[in-house]
């Protein structure tokens, strides 16, 4: 061969190899290029307890399945072995691909003229997962290429991650975790050898394999799972002949959901929470969709009950909720959004309401911190007027001359309205509001009627300053993740002796009905304007709960609905049943209540105090006017706007009721609108639509 055509052919082979490799690189590339985490992404929302069991969850978004992220270290070792013994059992020493396996499927595949033994490894299978590949060779080889990938990248602990999260259960069952609730009603970490087996078998045929559809068919993959778990030593052969005789499940279990509502309402902040937009190396090793909370589990179940028991003979358009708050670690043990199965997207304790008149205490407690007041001072329950106001008490009845510790037991209003007189409302008000806006107040102006519910505020800040009267005027913040690193802030609102007096002088609140021996609980009620809201709020030893039955939309007041007949009972009968323990190594009476008065404290003298109530606005439609004639605006729309109103509207029109301020008519006409505020102050007008 002559130097010409020796260099031709050198060129020639050259280019072949720069071709072929060229060719294995673009599909090295394009098969890595395949992969996606957006199933993975994708999964379930879950709201975790203490004790790790599920209380809410969301279906994943794709394709509406229970996708559960599940870890090695989240489900029994039993499994695991079980699991790589029949699906990979060189899974510690390949990088993603098996050759013997490889070789063995290879020779199997061509005796029998198709791809019935695929030779699939774990992060195969999770290859196949992430990418949707219909079974052919060239997808093997595809898989093959992204499990050395995904091998390289996660390691074995990502790829079991992966695997034992997206694996199929059957139905819209994915992942071990949901897999095990849902066939056997308790989490991953105590699989018995049947169990495991079954959960080891299913993913191979979801639909065939399924226990409740194809019962034979789970019950012999099952057993072979079973034997060749026996063969490679992961059960002994007692454990084998004993779960060769153990039943299958017949039907799937519904995973409870025990607190759905405030898992609805975290799920929506951890969606809006940027911190959560984590990178894809570090996805694995994040919960970005799994909230471990402090919440527990006989709390929670209890705080169900309740709600059951409210929703027999309740009003449909009352809801029942309530928060517990456990003083000792700062955390909150229990949420009862709303007893309501319709109106789960409503968590009531983290919405301004109408405290009615739970707010009475601290108006006496900053009164005694300010040296103007002593529990024993005598007060004036005599009817009086505030301008043009004339308040009365709930019982319209007087009792004349009454000591303050009295007057705060009985709920009593004049009382109430002559200590914060005293105090001053904003005084009052900016006290409250010391360190945050816990406290809202219409127009920013404060009045006398601060005290008896026209300002709002959430349940859960309710909670907080009742709970502060139990740390001896400490106001903290409480979480609801069940981590120890988180720093909690806290600040002092009231004097130790001051918190302590009104935290003592509530004990003698009178019981209600079911609970006349229940003497320890401290504790307040409080009824909203129209009724819209009846409360509760009360400690006993660690723990405060509050508790509210409210009509989230301010439909007109049931008036058996009071703080003290029905929200009450409920708060005895979750503090009753609560495991409590002492916060304080001896009980603490304030030096308040066993001294006399100061002889200028003994009775509060009216001559020196000023009424200072501000005169209420009233709540008025400004547009569309009555009788006026309006057009929708280029988009459709009709905005609705007012003056005077106390925190959300909520507006009717022609009987349908809207939460935004503005209509889109779909015809001309004539439309009535009626707006309600949270104080329950309303108005209406009637006007004529017409269109341009």
């Amino acid at each position: 061969m002559d130097k010409h055509k020796q260099r031709s052919l050198i060129y020639a082979m050259a280019l072949l190899i720069l071709c072929i490799t060229g060719a294995i690189f673009m599909f090295v590339f394009t098969s890595i290029n395949e992969l996606s985490l957006s199933k993975f992404h994708d999964r379930s929302y879950v709201l975790y307890s203490d004790k790790g069991n599920v209380l809410a969850y969301t279906l994943s978004s794709d394709t509406s399945a229970l996708r559960f992220k599940t870890t090695k270290d989240e489900v029994s070792e039993l499994y695991i072995n079980m699991l790589i013994a029949n699906e990979d059992k060189r899974f510690y020493s390949h990088f993603g691909v098996d050759p013997v396996s490889i070789v063995r499927a290879a020779f199997y595949n061509f005796k029998n003229q198709n791809v019935g033994s695929g030779a699939s490894t774990l992060a195969m299978q999770v290859a196949k997962r992430l990418t949707g590949h219909k079974r052919t060779y060239i997808n093997k080889v595809k898989e093959m290429v992204q499990a050395i990938y995904l091998t390289l990248k996660y390691k074995r602990d990502g790829i079991l991650t992966l695997y034992l999260t997206l694996s199929p259960f059957g139905g819209n069952v994915e992942g071990v975790k949901a897999a095990s609730l849902t066939w056997f009603n308790h989490l991953p970490n105590t699989l018995t050898p049947s169990e495991a087996a079954l959960l080891t078998a299913l993913p191979r045929a979801p639909e065939h394999i399924r226990p409740d559809k194809n019962p034979k068919s789970a019950l012999y993959y099952k057993n072979e799972v079973l034997k060749l778990a026996n063969k490679a030593f992961v059960i002994t052969k007692e454990q084998l002949k004993l779960s060769l005789k153990e039943e299958l499940p017949h039907k799937r279990f519904t995973i409870r959901q025990n607190a759905l509502t405030f898992g609805n309402y975290v799920f929506n902040l951890k969606k809006s929470d940027p911190k959560t937009d984590f990178k894809e190396k570090d996805i694995l090793h994040t919960d970005d969709k799994e909230i471990y909370s402090s919440l527990d589990d006989t709390v929670q179940e209890e705080l169900n009950l309740s709600a059951a028991k409210f929703e027999q003979n309740s009003d449909p358009n009352y809801v029942l909720s309530a928060i517990v708050l456990d003083v000792k670690n700062h955390t909150i043990k229990g949420v009862l959004g709303s007893s309501s199965n319709k109106k789960t997207t409503v968590c009531l304790p983290f919405r301004l309401r109408s405290p009615g008149s739970s707010l009475k205490p601290f108006a006496y407690a900053f009164a005694m911190e300010r040296g103007m007041l002593h529990p024993n001072t005598i007060l004036h329950d005599n009817q009086n007027l505030y301008g043009t106001w004339s308040p009365n008490n709930f019982s319209r009845k007087f009792s004349g001359n009454i000591s303050a510790k009295k007057a705060l037991t009985y709920s009593l209003n004049l009382p109430a309205l002559e200590v914060l007189n005293l105090v001053g409302a904003n005084n009052f008000s900016k006290k409250i509001n010391l360190k945050e806006q816990l406290l809202k107040i219409r127009n920013n102006k404060s009045d006398l009627s601060i005290v008896l519910g026209s300002g709002i505020i959430n349940l859960y800040n309710l909670a907080r300053l009742y709970a502060m009267l139990n740390e001896d005027g400490l106001m903290h913040e409480f979480t609801y993740k069940n981590k120890t690193d988180i720093n909690l802030q806290n600040y002092r609102l009231l004097t130790k002796d001051s918190a302590r007096a009104v935290f003592e002088i509530l004990k003698e609140t009178p019981r209600p009905y079911l609970y006349p021996e229940q003497k320890l609980i401290s504790y307040k009620t409080g009824t909203a304007y129209e009724f819209t809201d009846a409360l509760a709020i009360g400690s006993l030893n660690n723990l405060t709960v509050a508790v509210s039955i409210s009509s989230p939309y301010n439909i007109k007041g049931n008036t058996h609905y009071t703080g003290y007949d029905s929200a009450s009972p409920y708060l005895f009968e979750i503090l009753s049943k609560g495991k409590t323990e002492k916060i304080y190594k001896e009980d603490l009476n304030s030096p308040l209540l066993n001294t006399a008065p100061p002889t200028a404290l003994k009775e509060l003298n009216l001559t020196n105090q000023s009424h200072s109530l501000n005169h209420e606005e009233k709540l008025e439609i400004t547009f569309p006017s009555n009788g006026q004639t309006v057009s929708p605006d280029s988009h459709g729309k009709i905005y609705i706007k007012t003056k005077g109103q106390t925190g959300e509207l909520i507006i009717t029109v022609n009987n349908e009721q809207f939460e935004q301020n503005y209509i889109e008519p779909k015809c001309e006409g004539f439309y009535c609108i009626t707006v309600i505020d949270e104080a329950g102050k309303t108005d209406t007008v009637k006007f004529k639509v017409e269109f341009r």
